[in-house]
């Protein structure tokens, strides 16, 4: 229920950026606004509200940066997904969600041992890295041929609360799926 109720909330104040036009605001209320849709799996509307966002602004960081990881989540417009991403790298190429959504990208397209050197990019920058961020550098080590690092890397995602059956099966059939 909270979700519908900030849906509600920023649809309320998208009205009021709309009317003072006040573009900074209406930006921030886009980004959310797809963030929210997102998370309830309503892609689409997601997708359009980045969309706004990134007419009002083209280098909006955070709707170009969620946009291109949910559209490589989705195994869609990769190469879209990769120009938006490279964009967030550029402006802050030590941003460990920016490396994140960049790295798993390049995993998705299969090139891998270039996902592999931001991984390791990721590695050395980020002391706090998340579950999600672990589980993707396990990913890319073991399609680079490093399986026991890959292990390494899954079972401190599966430490960090990832107790998915996907996970589970990688680290006992020691391979991706």
């Amino acid at each position: 229920g909270k979700t519908e109720k900030a849906i509600e909330s920023y649809k309320e104040l998208e009205k009021i950026a709309l009317s003072q036009r006040d573009t900074i605001t209406l930006i921030s209320a886009y980004s959310i606004l797809a963030d929210l849709h997102y998370e309830k799996k309503e892609s689409k509307t997601a997708y359009s509200y980045y969309k706004k966002a990134l007419k009002l602004n083209p280098d909006e960081l955070g709707a170009l940066n969620n946009y291109a990881y949910y559209l490589a989540q989705a195994d869609s417009a990769l190469d879209r997904a990769e120009e938006m991403s490279l964009i967030t790298i550029k402006e802050e190429p030590d941003n460990p969600i920016y490396i994140d959504t960049y790295m798993w990208i390049l995993f998705k397209q299969k090139r891998y041992e270039e996902a592999k050197a931001y991984a390791e990019k990721l590695i050395s920058t980020n002391e706090e890295m998340s579950a999600v961020e672990y589980s993707h550098c396990g990913d890319i080590f073991a399609q680079c041929g490093d399986i026991e690092r890959a292990i390494d890397f899954w079972t401190e995602a599966q430490m960090r609360g990832d107790d998915s059956k996907i996970l589970k099966r990688k680290i006992k059939k020691k391979r991706t799926f």
